[in-house]
């Protein structure tokens, strides 16, 4: 983790924790390895001074009281149990904590949210280019036109974020370093995945030019999002399509080979709204 750090209050609990966990065994550690020393003939007693004696039977006693008094072992075991608990719950604060702090500097900070955005007037230009450079390599004659292309995203948007709202922070057309991502699902927890989505809106057939293409688009992506924010994500390639060429895309994309972390749905443009996202 690039920022790795949490907050004073849960390191301070876990710290107590550990103390708590530790403190009957150091305290026992202590009192043995100082009695190993007690261990002496009668008359190497008996050569000692009366309070070096005096000091001798009370540690033997204090010692013999530790290691037979089951009250000892009882504190013991609730201190343990309680310094358990107290890194348990540290932890798990922390945890949460910590999905915050890796990415609060690009994406759970409002005002970065606003400077990392793309406006509206980008979004629509960024859109058109994306429709002319497919046009060129698909040679398609059923052109998509920006609105749609943006209603749609805006649809899948509302989709992902009903999926990972809970557990991600999502968010739409954003740029991080040098890239521009249409929808970034970025997790709150430290164990959870994040995920980069690719929207594209086709109502003609794709080739394998186009495939290529785009499989380098979102290669550049993921190594800029990873750059930036030490994270791999899992990549997902959504191919929004008419009813009529629904089939021809789906076939063509059954004969792309799979990628590590990366998933392609095609979905027809009337069912996007319930869109299956079983990652």
């Amino acid at each position: 983790m690039k920022y790795l750090q949490f907050d004073s209050l849960y390191k301070f609990i876990i710290s107590v924790g550990i103390i708590f966990i530790l403190s009957p065994l150091v305290v026992f550690y202590l009192f043995f390895n100082k009695n190993m020393n007690l261990l002496i003939s009668k008359a190497e007693f008996n050569k000692l001074t009366q309070t070096s004696q005096e000091i001798i039977n009370i540690r033997q006693k204090l010692f013999l009281f530790l290691i037979n008094s089951p009250y000892y072992y009882i504190v013991a075991g609730f201190a343990i149990i309680i310094g358990l608990a107290l890194v348990a719950y540290g932890i798990y604060r922390w945890n949460k904590a910590q999905g915050q702090v890796d990415l609060k500097s690009i994406l759970e900070n409002e005002k970065l949210k606003k400077e990392i955005g793309i406006s509206t007037e980008e979004k629509k230009i960024k859109t058109k280019e994306e429709i002319i450079n497919d046009e060129k390599i698909l040679g398609n004659t059923k052109i998509s036109t920006v609105y749609e292309y943006m209603d749609i995203e805006k649809k899948l948007f509302t989709r992902i974020n009903k999926k990972f709202g809970d557990t991600h922070e999502v968010v739409q057309d954003v740029k991080i370093g040098d890239f521009e991502y249409d929808i970034i699902s970025t997790s709150k927890s430290l164990f959870e995945k994040d995920y980069i989505f690719e929207v594209k809106y086709i109502k003609g057939n794709i080739n394998d030019k186009w495939i290529n293409k785009l499989f380098e688009k979102i290669d550049m992506q993921t190594s800029g999002y990873s750059e930036i924010t030490n994270r791999i994500p899992y990549r997902i390639l959504i191919i929004v399509t008419e009813n009529e060429n629904y089939n021809l895309v789906n076939d063509k994309i059954k004969q792309v080979d799979k990628r590590n972390n990366f998933k392609i749905i095609v979905e027809q443009k009337s069912k996007i709204k319930n869109i299956k996202l079983d990652l």
